[in-house]
């Protein structure tokens, strides 16, 4: 969890669409949404780099998911 932590407290304000939320006692994870604000999809970052992290945001943000 290390490794999530550092990427939100240095890395997330990098990036102009990404929001933090923090919900106490929840496992961290990136929740995808559309141009509508519908949830997409979920992915889980406990077992995750910084850098398998930046580096799935940074392929996520070069591709279009919205339908």
């Amino acid at each position: 969890m290390k490794e999530v932590k550092a990427f939100v407290t240095e890395d997330i304000p990098l990036y102009h669409n990404l929001v933090m939320k923090h919900l106490p006692g929840a496992d961290p994870e990136l929740v995808l949404l559309n141009i509508r604000y519908e949830e997409l999809e979920r992915i889980p970052l406990s077992d995750m780099t910084r850098e398998e992290i930046n580096q799935m945001v940074q392929e996520l943000g070069s591709s279009s998911r919205d339908p």
